[in-house]
């Protein structure tokens, strides 16, 4: 079974080259962000990987939540998660 990671700020920076590893390492990966992850999940696809990128804002349950169904219907219904913004949102993510 492949392992899935949701990252968020996985757009540009840090976030970014955590996805790209993740991706490199066989996970599948779910890209997070407020702005584009559109290189990001090209990078990890072009290395032979599978990503998803999604619009999310983390200080926002209700986009956490949407985002999280989103990959639980596409990727894998129990991923782990990889957060490199500076807020958190406290939700089960059992919804």
């Amino acid at each position: 079974m492949t392992r899935t990671a949701i990252v968020t700020g996985g757009g540009r920076g840090i976030g970014a080259a955590i996805a790209k590893r993740l991706g490199a390492d066989g996970l599948k990966v779910a890209v997070l962000d407020m702005g584009p992850t559109d290189e990001t999940v090209a990078a990890i696809k072009e290395a032979g990987g599978e990503a998803l990128g999604l619009e999310a804002d983390v200080s926002d349950e209700d986009s956490v939540n949407a985002a999280v169904k989103q990959v639980a219907e596409t990727l894998a219904r129990r991923p782990f998660w990889s957060t490199t913004q500076g807020s958190c949102v406290t939700t089960s993510c059992s919804k």
